[in-house]
């Protein structure tokens, strides 16, 4: 499998990127249950939400489509800086047939049995926080199937400022700043916890529609 993808900018420069594809986050799910969004793909692609001013969407929609279409699946934990870890699905095996006709009346029988169960969707919401003279910007995603709520899930920080100045290496501040008794991570926690609250959420979600 092709790990990285040329891609060509407006101004004609040519530069290669690292692809953020299913198969891989699958692969390593399944050779490590139990593991949160954060610890995977940083594991796989070097990627920390807060490290980077790098946007943290492509790897949550990747991660998001994987769980979505059944391959992966996730369970809630309590009193952690995150909130799901992930473990793969298990499948059951399919007998492959090198056999045209075989694979389209396949094909048109499952076309007949399969059913519309339901449907998501998705919604990122923002909200600016202050901790003492620390500011940034919450980033959240929201997952609504049926109607209900299924998920409000912490995306990632943005424009981290410290009394006016900008944070260029997020988790160093916040390492260095455990080391003096504060815990940043876990403040910003409870701060999202507090701010997008599901009552709340979902009066904003039913004002978009």
């Amino acid at each position: 499998m092709n790990k990285f993808i040329k891609v060509t900018s407006y101004g004609g420069n040519v530069r290669t990127v690292r692809m953020v594809n299913q198969p891989e986050i699958i692969d390593f799910i399944k050779n490590n249950p139990g593991q949160s969004e954060n610890s995977i793909m940083g594991s796989i692609y070097g990627f920390f939400r807060g490290s980077t001013r790098e946007s943290n969407k492509k790897y949550a929609d990747c991660l998001r489509r994987a769980l979505h279409s059944g391959k992966i699946r996730r369970e809630e934990v309590k009193g952690r800086s995150y909130k799901f870890i992930y473990f793969i699905n298990d499948l059951p095996k399919v007998e492959i047939k090198n056999d045209f006709v075989y694979l389209s009346k396949l094909k048109n029988k499952n076309m007949n049995i399969i059913k519309l169960e339901g449907k998501s969707e998705f919604f990122n919401l923002s909200a600016p926080v202050e901790i003492g003279p620390l500011k940034v910007k919450l980033l959240s995603q929201v997952i609504v199937c049926e109607g209900k709520i299924d998920c409000i899930e912490f995306v990632d920080i943005e424009n981290p400022t410290y009394n006016g100045m900008k944070i260029s290496d997020w988790r160093k501040f916040v390492e260095m700043n455990k080391e003096w008794g504060i815990d940043y991570d876990k403040a910003l926690g409870e701060k999202f916890d507090n701010i997008f609250e599901e009552s709340v959420v979902k009066e904003i979600i039913e004002g978009l529609k």
